[in-house]
């Protein structure tokens, strides 16, 4: 029996989920990151970058069918989808999920909100939708980043990548695509899937670009799968496909192992600190220290901070590039700025992680 594509599984658990068959801490995790999703949207569209989406799209007009979070605007899907992206992935504060390391509620809360408000949709498809993106958001950033986590190290944001996928297939289970639909949406997907690291080297907002981009074009894949567009059938796992032209290591048994029955939304955690999520862990442990001592710079000798080699790689970047934290961005990314006094302890959204504290040397701890 010849066993069909990755495309494929994706596509039949896509078109096959029901609420009713979700298990009730699965719908429970759902509801809980689409409401941490809209805190941080809403506070995202507040940020320079959000304020600029909403902008953009107030400026294309067009018919008003979905909510710009943030604002009074009211888009086409695809531009709301594209706005909301960007607000929420703007504070560092979206759900993430760590072995694919991608946040998958960047790309697929918003394509689902802007689908779902569109045709009037009901919760329980909602909650559905949002189940299914999740699973192909990060069952594919796993198989892309295999076990070297290959997707990074080629220079790829599995964010937007992956993401694209993700947000069509969101948007296909909202639209009641049925097996060859989304089959056909992954494979138009697969030829919007964008979106490099690059944003590392100098701080800049091409990451938050990514995340709307991915949302807009899941939408408009899975629109154009309902009208008749097509799209390849082996768009993830095929010889000239996603896997193969994204990573030198994959894992391709990741889609499939388990699919409809272990529901990879339940790996998805809320970040409490804007920041980096490889952060979070060593930042926890200056805040216990700061809540049971008061230490002053002057008497810290030396800081050793633990953790997985692609949060080394991706954080603690030579010191010419970091030194001087020019931006938000790498102040909110680099090793190098968590040594924190007591009196600037970050809150959940955002608080002083604020280039206010750039470069003042109390701040400031060499790792």
């Amino acid at each position: 029996m010849v066993r069909l594509s990755a495309t494929n599984d994706l596509a039949e658990f896509c078109s096959g989920i029901r609420y009713e068959s979700l298990p009730s801490d699965v719908r429970g995790k759902a509801n809980e990151l689409v409401l941490d999703h809209l805190g941080v949207a809403l506070y995202g569209s507040t940020l320079p970058s959000g304020q600029i989406a909403i902008e953009y799209v107030r400026s294309l007009g067009g018919v008003a069918e979905s909510s710009v979070l943030g604002s009074r605007v009211r888009a086409p899907a695809p531009d709301a989808a594209f706005s909301n992206g960007i607000s929420v992935h703007s504070p560092e504060l979206d759900d993430t999920e760590h072995v694919g390391s991608i946040h998958p509620g960047a790309s697929v809360i918003p394509a689902a909100l802007a689908i779902a408000e569109k045709i009037h949709a009901d919760g329980r498809s909602f909650i559905a939708a949002i189940v299914a993106g999740y699973d192909v958001a990060i069952r594919l950033a796993v198989a892309a980043q295999g076990k070297t986590m290959s997707h990074y190290n080629r220079g790829f944001h599995p964010t937007a990548t992956c993401g694209t996928f993700a947000a069509a297939a969101s948007a296909g289970v909202l639209l009641g695509l049925n097996t060859s639909q989304l089959k056909h949406a992954f494979g138009i997907a697969g030829s919007a899937a964008a979106g490099l690291l690059e944003f590392l080297e100098d701080g800049t907002w091409a990451k938050r670009y990514g995340a709307g981009r991915a949302a807009s074009s899941g939408v408009t894949a899975a629109y154009l799968a309902k009208l008749g567009f097509t799209g390849p059938g082996t768009v993830i796992d095929g010889r000239r496909g996603f896997l193969r032209a994204y990573s030198d290591d994959t894992n391709p048994e990741a889609i499939s192992a388990g699919l409809g029955s272990e529901f990879t939304i339940m790996r998805t955690g809320i970040k409490p600190h804007s920041c980096c999520r490889y952060i979070q862990a060593p930042l926890d442990a200056v805040l216990e220290i700061l809540r049971k001592d008061t230490v002053k710079p002057e008497e810290v000798e030396r800081v050793e901070v633990r953790i997985v080699k692609t949060g080394i790689s991706l954080l603690d970047e030579p010191k010419p590039r970091r030194s001087r934290l020019c931006t938000v961005r790498s102040w909110k990314e680099s090793f190098r700025s968590i040594g924190l006094r007591k009196s600037s302890s970050p809150s959940r959204m955002g608080g002083s992680l604020k280039p206010t504290f750039r470069g003042r040397r109390e701040m400031r701890i060499s790792l």
